[in-house]
């Protein structure tokens, strides 16, 4: 019984390193999918707001006018827009179809409260 309780501590502590070692990279990894088109509210595609696969025609919301960069991985143009009381929305950032954008700029930075996609 002894020597069995003294193999599984072994096993246990030699597991438990492997494993934390292989999950920090993978959890680490902010990435969008084949088909998808991502906004993240950082520059450089850090702190995912939306990941959808969202069809033409279709408003997909975005939260607090966060979006700093995107990835649109989809075949389709995707326009960012801002939402303004009494004033007609205007398009700030337009996402065309298979583009990766690190960081929309100044003039669509934190500005883009909906997107339709195209």
């Amino acid at each position: 019984m002894r020597k069995t309780l003294r193999a599984l501590t072994v096993a246990t502590v030699i597991a438990v390193p492997t494993t934390l070692f292989t999950a920090g990279p993978a959890a680490a990894a902010d990435t969008c999918a084949s088909d998808h088109f991502c906004a993240y509210q950082h520059a450089s595609y850090r702190g995912k707001l939306v990941d959808s696969r969202a069809a033409g025609g279709a408003t997909v919301d975005v939260a607090n006018d966060q979006v700093t960069s995107a990835k649109n991985r989809r075949n389709m143009r995707w326009d960012g827009y801002n939402s303004r009381t009494g004033l007609p929305d205007t398009v700030v950032f337009r996402f065309q179809a298979q583009t990766n954008v690190p960081n929309v700029g100044s003039g669509a930075n934190d500005k883009i409260d909906y997107f339709k996609v195209n």
